[in-house]
């Protein structure tokens, strides 16, 4: 929502509290790309936030399943 109102300081807000959520679970890659969000967010860099976003949805899709696996073992 943040980025279709081009609401700039809240998409970097928002990658830098995803970025500490996945940055404590170890992930390193869905750390990067949150990071890369809230850099272009700050920088108000418009050309790349559709880019570091789409890079975030996929590492998130990759995540997931991993901690969907990680809780299904913790619980069994």
């Amino acid at each position: 929502q943040a980025i279709a109102q081009r609401n700039l300081t809240a998409v970097a807000r928002a990658a830098h509290a995803l970025s500490g959520a996945v940055g404590t679970l170890g992930a390193g890659d869905a750390h990067a790309a949150a990071c890369a969000l809230e850099q272009a967010g700050w920088s108000g860099d418009l050309a790349q936030i559709p880019h570091a976003y789409a890079a975030l949805e996929h590492e998130m899709h990759r995540l997931i399943p991993v901690l969907a696996s990680l809780i299904q073992e913790a619980t069994s």
